[in-house]
């Protein structure tokens, strides 16, 4: 089989019968079975959109190839795209057990390690793949957010340079470029990134919300709630857009249309901290400080740690002489 260095699917033929071919795989003996028939059937999976049934057949290839780097590898990338972080990780290290010259694995277990919120090994596996391949963009895109997690903040920006020089059109490390600039405070390169983002990808919901926010900060409000609505239209339900929606509404004065929306939200997380400040807020602005007291009570009352709330708390004793 050839050596890949990322999920290619090109490297998987097109084949019309894939589902006659895969039911036919899964009727046959494991001995039985073509490997390489089985991996361009999970290839196949992969590129129509069925993750469980690639994963499935990477594993059938993997007991009749034990050792086999590529459908390792590509194993690993199917549970990165599910979510299942340490199961990529178990992927990823078995790759390099079988073929310690995959130096392209040790990146893919750093975005694993990440994902799987174990950044002291992400840490060190990342330092170890942007130094052994110091050419990959990805190396230094999930060196850097395992930085990033920890709180190494410049050394996070310098390593997403990197990257963004290495792989300039990947949507992973302009994203997270944006989302550097944003906690830089400089909203309008966020903007760039996160709009660079979405020209590639356009159903990436973190540089959508990413867009949304930076063009509130730029105080941009009627682009922002267009790219709220737009959120909401690509994922109805969602939480985060409906917040931005509110946000918007609320920055342009129209708080009872903001209300409406932060009501709405309360009927699907009534225990939501942030959703009650944003009533609190909105109330204040249009006049009702007895409502804007009660949801600003409301909050505290939600917090497990009200250190850092002088602000509310000085709020609250403020309305409260109001009310009296």
């Amino acid at each position: 089989m050839r050596k890949t260095t990322f999920f290619d699917l090109r490297l998987f033929p097109s084949n019309i019968a894939m589902v006659f071919a895969v039911l036919f795989l899964c009727s046959c003996r494991a001995e039985e079975a073509d490997p390489h028939a089985v991996f361009d059937s999970a290839g196949e999976a992969f590129e129509a959109g069925n993750p469980a049934l690639a994963e499935s057949l990477l594993v059938q290839v993997t007991v009749l190839e034990p050792g086999n780097a590529n459908a390792l590898y590509n194993l690993g990338t199917v549970r990165m795209s599910v979510g299942d972080y340490n199961g990529a990780v178990q992927a990823y290290r078995q790759v390099i057990e079988a073929d310690s010259s995959r130096v392209d694995a040790l990146t893919g277990l750093a975005g694993a390690l990440v994902g799987a919120g174990r950044l002291e090994e992400a840490l060190e596996t990342g330092a170890m793949a942007v130094e052994l391949n110091p050419s990959d963009g990805m190396a230094f895109n999930h060196y850097g957010m395992a930085l990033l997690e920890t709180g190494s903040y410049s050394e996070a920006a310098s390593c997403f340079n990197t990257a963004l020089r290495r792989s300039p059109n990947n949507p992973s490390v302009l994203y997270n470029c944006g989302n550097i600039s944003m906690m830089a405070g400089d909203a309008e390169k966020a903007l760039q990134y996160f709009e660079s983002v979405l020209s590639l990808s356009p159903n990436h919901y973190g540089a959508a919300t990413g867009r949304a926010r930076a063009l509130g900060m730029l105080e941009r409000h009627q682009e922002a709630e267009e790219a709220a609505l737009v959120i909401i239209a690509a994922w109805p339900g969602d939480l985060q857009g409906r917040e931005l929606l509110a946000l918007a509404y609320s920055e342009q004065g129209r708080f009872s249309e903001a209300i409406e929306v932060l009501e709405r939200m309360i009927q699907d997380c009534p225990n939501n901290p942030m959703v009650r400040l944003g009533l609190a807020e909105c109330y204040q602005g249009m006049g009702d400080m007895e409502s804007a007291l009660v949801e600003y009570e409301s909050f505290m009352l939600m917090l497990p740690d009200t250190s850092g709330t002088a602000s509310i708390r000085n709020r609250i004793a403020l309305l409260e002489g109001i009310c009296e």
